[in-house]
């Protein structure tokens, strides 16, 4: 259960509700803002996944603050991308979004605010969106934590599972999911987007592509040599490999 790995959050439904709302001054010709409150802190939810095993996670206050601070752009806009769900949708796959305009730890949770692009199928997802419909889930590798794999039941955990706290992440990507692994986190499209929204000159992406191939055929043979197991030394290739890919990703975009 340890060890780094990218790593999202995506469980049972939920019905999100509507959270705060900030604008800023501009005018921006997208969509609506979305808000997202992805991991309201001290929130216990199960993870149950064949590569992890089966625990109660949370997260805490300050588990966010560094991540955002490496994200924050020289405009003011962050770098971390927005899909839904997880960019695993087989209609809309890895398209964006929209333009994370805002993205802070707030007393209860990290919250982040998207300007949504003017698209087709932002348009067929703004409905359940304005209803509250979706939650909101993210993508990240834990940096910090701690266990206690032994704890005594309680109301909170009836079954006695391990629990798990997160203190440090680094975050890649958040969004609507419809089943999020935690019922507290919330998505929610609730105005016009009011941000004047900068435009980023394109990278070249020829370098990155080789790096994530590369790092993809590493991580490949590296897991073949060892009969597919998943040892410390598959999970670091592997997490090599998901960081050359969101490199790559996010120089396309």
């Amino acid at each position: 259960m340890g060890g780094p790995r990218l790593l999202a959050r995506v469980g049972g439904p939920v019905v999100a509700s509507a959270g705060r709302r900030t604008t800023r001054s501009g005018s921006g010709g997208g969509l609506e803002e979305l808000e997202l409150r992805f991991s309201p802190f001290n929130k216990w939810y199960e993870v149950y996944t064949p590569w992890e095993g089966r625990f109660l996670e949370r997260t805490v206050r300050g588990a966010f603050a560094q991540t955002i601070q490496d994200l924050r752009r020289s405009d003011g806009t962050y770098s971390v991308k927005t899909l839904f769900n997880h960019g695993a949708d087989p209609n809309i796959g890895g398209k964006l979004l929209g333009t994370t305009t805002y993205l802070a730890e707030e007393a209860d949770s990290p919250a982040m605010r998207v300007a949504l692009y003017d698209t087709s199928y932002n348009r067929d997802l703004l409905p359940g969106l304005k209803a509250g419909a979706y939650g909101s889930s993210f993508m990240f590798a834990v940096d910090e934590d701690t266990w206690d794999h032994d704890p005594k039941r309680s109301p909170k955990n009836p079954n006695g599972l391990p629990e798990r706290t997160i203190r440090r992440v680094t975050l890649y990507e958040a969004g609507p999911v419809t089943f999020p692994a935690n019922p507290a986190a919330t998505a929610q499209a609730n105005g016009k987007a009011s941000v004047k929204l900068p435009r980023h000159r394109r990278v070249p992406v020829a370098s990155l592509e080789r790096e994530a191939l590369l790092a993809r055929f590493e991580y490949q043979a590296a897991k073949a040599n060892v009969g597919g197991r998943d040892t410390p030394r598959v999970r670091e290739l592997h997490m090599a490999w998901r960081r050359a890919f969101l490199a790559e990703m996010q120089a396309r975009h």
